[in-house]
This record gives C-alpha cells, sequence and structure tokens, in this order.
C-alpha cells in the first residue's frame, strides 16, 4: 500500500499553479521517480501499488519526493517570498527616511551629488504675516525640493497651497538658514512639518 501522504493534490496545484517552469522540473523529476518503481521491492519497499486506484496517490508522493530533491518545501518556499518582501521594506525605509534629523535618500541630483532630507517641525502658521523657522542645515548646497502638510485638527492643506482668492494663497520658500510661511489671512490654526530636500555644497 502507499504510505501516508505529507502534501495533498490541493497543495501542489496551489504551489505549482502558475509557475511553468517548475512544472517542467517536476515533469522531467516525476519521470525520472517513476523509473524507480519498476523494482520497488530494490528501491522502496513501503510504495507497493496494489490496484489501479493507487495509482494517483503514488503519483503525488513521486512528486513530494522530487520536492526533496529540489528543496523546494512549500511552507520554506514561501517563507522565503516573506522574507523578500520584508527586506524590501527594510531598504526603503533606510534609503528614503523621513526625520527631523538630516538624513540620506537614494537619489541623485543633476550634478551627481547625494540629496539630502530633513522634516522642519514647523508648529502653528502665521496670522496674515509671514513666519521663518531656522532649518538647522549647515553645508547647504542646492535646495531640491520644499513641500510640507498643515493641519487645524480636521483639515490637511498642503504646503505650497494655490487658491482662486489669493489671500487664501500659503506661500513657502527657504533659504539658507530658514524655511519660511507666508499666510494672506489668519491661519494659525493649522500646524504641521515643512519637508525640504537638498544637496550639500
Amino acid at each position: 500500500m502507499v504510505t501516508a501522504l505529507k502534501i495533498s493534490r490541493a497543495q501542489l496545484a496551489k504551489i505549482c499553479g502558475g509557475d511553468h517552469d517548475m512544472i517542467r522540473q517536476f515533469e522531467t523529476l516525476f519521470s525520472a521517480v517513476a523509473s524507480q518503481d519498476t523494482d520497488t521491492a530494490a528501491v522502496e519497499p513501503g510504495i507497493q501499488i496494489e490496484a489501479a486506484g493507487n495509482l494517483a496517490l503514488a503519483r503525488i508522493e513521486r512528486l513530494e519526493r522530487a520536492f526533496q530533491m529540489l528543496e523546494l518545501r512549500p511552507l520554506s518556499h514561501a517563507h522565503s517570498i516573506l522574507d523578500v518582501i520584508g527586506l524590501q521594506d527594510a531598504i526603503d525605509a533606510i534609503s528614503e527616511p523621513y526625520s527631523t534629523t538630516e538624513s540620506l535618500t537614494n537619489r541623485k541630483w543633476i550634478d551627481g551629488k547625494t540629496i539630502y532630507r530633513k522634516v522642519i517641525n514647523f508648529g502653528a502658521l502665521p496670522n496674515s504675516t509671514a513666519k521663518a523657522v531656522a532649518h538647522g542645515i549647515t553645508g547647504l548646497g542646492q535646495i531640491v525640493h520644499i513641500y510640507g502638510t498643515v493641519c487645524n485638527g480636521t483639515t490637511y492643506v498642503p504646503l505650497p497651497a494655490s487658491a482662486t482668492v489669493a489671500s487664501w494663497g500659503i506661500e513657502l520658500s527657504a533659504n539658507a538658514t530658514n524655511v519660511a510661511v507666508t499666510t494672506g489671512q489668519d491661519r494659525s490654526l493649522f500646524s504641521g512639518y515643512i519637508v525640504i530636500e537638498y544637496t550639500k555644497a
């Protein structure tokens, strides 16, 4: 009789379903393993096909041995995919961080210089005037991108913000020492962060 199986038909179908290369490998290995059963007493006495009804189960067991030969266990294969996804997330977190301290990105500016990023806690926006906050960047070269988001507790507004009425707009700027926001009306209920991306001189 056929020994107990470790994998089911459903598992095989799920694992091999979309991978044509793996299916071809298993077909080749299946043929090789199947040929070993011509002398089951010498190779594997535990596998004895006594009736035609056992043939399908025997084939599944042969495929299980093919998995072992390829060292592609279904569970290990699933874990390897999760490991790759987790590794990519970790790489993204390291290479594209958002931090209130100066951090590297994985990008270069047109002159080949590395682009850095820093998040500035700007606090509350001004009331119909300009407000500047020191960014604390030393050796600033070229500012390549400056943007931000502010919120009044319910509504988020991007920075800079354009509007059909000029006084509703919010201007965002930066220089060698500060980031600045200018408003045409009272925006003091809004507060948030400004992101500055730059190269070093």
